[in-house]
């Protein structure tokens, strides 16, 4: 999915002065890019970026910059900008596409990046009543921000907690009930081979008594 947005993000410089050829072969090549940069973010740089922002804006956005010089056609610069556009040769475009991707790329690192490192120093870390505090504390970066800091974004994932939780004691339930049946049908089984036992314990009695009747009944006749 992040690819297919990074193939987005890098025809859209390029997207009024290239023809289809030149955009399916931009989104062919934004795809390895964003994830080689994702890579190198995550796993090189070890930094945190769960959506990919920097592989697909930055990267992508970087090759879109670069691709706009390299595959443009001239017809389609004419019906963009006109005819009386200034003209410049390939290498003096790329020049001019490469530096003005760099100075993009500068600015929100002076205005935003800077002050966000200075607030993130320890004398501001420390504090935690400093107005300036960006960062949560160590043990709530180990245990996750999502878990901790409940609101209204996480509303259905506490009533997903909640429900697997009653289907957990729920199930203990059904399984103490099973076992509780199943002991009770063992019971009951054992008390009736008991009962059957004793009966044919008393019937062989009785037969083994009316015999033994019948043979002195016998000898007294005779």
């Amino acid at each position: 999915m992040n690819s297919i947005l990074g193939g987005l993000v890098a025809v859209t410089a390029g997207c009024a002065t290239m023809r289809g050829w030149g955009a399916i072969i931009t989104g062919i090549f934004a795809g390895p890019i964003m994830g080689l940069s994702s890579m190198l973010i995550k796993i090189g740089l070890r930094i945190d970026d769960p959506v990919d922002a920097f592989a697909v804006h930055g990267a992508c956005g970087m090759l879109g910059l670069i691709m706009a010089a390299i595959l443009c056609d001239q017809e389609m610069i004419d019906l963009a900008y006109g005819t009386d556009y200034v003209k410049y040769d390939f290498s003096d475009q790329l020049g001019k596409q490469i530096a003005g991707g760099l100075a993009i790329a500068a600015l929100p690192a002076v205005i935003i990046s800077i002050p966000l490192w200075l607030f993130m120093l320890p004398p501001c870390r420390n504090r935690a009543n400093h107005p300036f505090l960006v960062r949560v504390t160590p043990s709530l970066e180990e245990v996750g921000t999502d878990d901790r800091m409940d609101g209204w974004a996480y509303f259905y994932l506490n009533n997903l907690k909640e429900q697997k939780n009653m289907q957990r004691s729920l199930g203990k339930r059904l399984n103490v009930l099973e076992n509780r049946g199943r002991k009770g049908s063992q019971h009951m089984t054992s008390g009736s081979l008991k009962r059957r036992s004793q009966e044919e314990s008393k019937n062989g009695s009785r037969s083994e008594h009316k015999s033994r009747s019948e043979n002195v009944n016998a000898r007294v006749n005779t």
